[in-house]
């Protein structure tokens, strides 16, 4: 008789020998020992210690059980029962940067969905507007206190990201009229950072040029090109702006794709527990009973 049989069984069949796997009476307890004992009705001194009983039960395993339900056996289904559940059970996500629901929120008060004023339209209306989109299905995207809260601290947040966007515009205006920068920098060319030259050359990159063109042909096709900088400057300016580029591009991507997985994550184990629980004996006895009612 192997392990798994052994811990299959929920009650040993009465008046039978019930043989126990070696390696499942290492992991018997002394009061598991005791209760096997007691099962094959042998007597045993309380004075006895582990090894004694653990050895007084090996010799009498050929003896029939009477009826009995060993601890061990109880305990190893409650624990696997346990970590089925653990394996199906949705973890609420943090309420952070990558959370989907969070990502929905923010993004409708950046653009003006939601307003900032919460008299224009408050949290339970917010909650209604978009509790059937994927983003809200999922744990702890319930309507309550926990939902309001977060929405107040997001409507802060973006009020609080504007005023201070305003007030750098001001001091950077403020600054720049107390101290204006050069035209020229100490080439005697045109600034790049910021230029015309610039944003030209990003488009330009943007629209797969620098692939099709050779540097010196692309830098002739604009002036601006030719008067912020030198032949090899403007091959080193165009593996500048396009590192740049693909660096923006996969810190976006990657955010994306994070926010993907955690969306997938919360719907794939919200499905397993429910086709789970749909598979279950209880609700199949449920189906049968209704049938026979029927």
């Amino acid at each position: 008789m192997n392990d798994d049989k052994y811990l299959e069984d929920e009650v040993a069949p009465p008046n039978k020998p019930v043989d126990i796997p070696e390696d499942v009476l290492a992991q018997l307890t002394a009061a598991e020992i005791k209760a096997e004992l007691k099962g094959r009705g042998v007597y045993f001194p309380s004075k006895h210690n582990k090894p004694q009983l653990l050895e007084q039960l090996k010799a009498c395993l050929n003896l029939p059980v009477v009826a009995h339900t060993p601890a061990k056996k109880i305990k190893r289904k409650k624990k696997e029962s346990i970590q089925e559940d653990e394996e199906v059970e949705e973890k609420e996500l943090p309420w952070d940067q990558f959370n989907p629901a969070r990502k929905l929120l923010f993004d409708e008060l950046l653009a003006g969905n939601i307003p900032l004023d919460a008299s224009a339209m408050g949290p339970a209306e917010v909650f209604y507007t978009h509790h059937r989109t994927l983003e809200f299905q999922i744990k702890g995207m319930e309507y309550g206190s926990k939902f309001t809260s977060r929405l107040r601290s997001l409507r802060e947040i973006v009020a609080s990201d504007r005023k201070r966007a305003k007030d750098d515009v001001k001091a950077l205006e403020i600054a720049l009229k107390k101290h204006p920068p050069k035209r020229l920098n100490h080439r005697g060319q045109t600034h790049w950072n910021g230029s015309l030259a610039q944003a030209l050359l990003k488009y330009d990159i943007s629209l797969g040029k620098h692939k099709t063109m050779k540097p010196h042909l692309l830098r002739m096709t604009r002036p601006q090109y030719q008067a912020a900088a030198s032949m090899d400057q403007f091959r080193w300016k165009i593996q500048q702006e396009v590192g740049t580029a693909k660096y923006l591009y996969t810190l976006k991507f990657d955010a994306e794709q994070k926010l993907k997985a955690n969306l997938e994550k919360c719907h794939t184990t919200k499905a397993t527990k429910k086709k789970k629980k749909e598979a279950s004996p209880d609700t199949a006895i449920d189906g049968n009973d209704d049938d026979d009612s029927s």
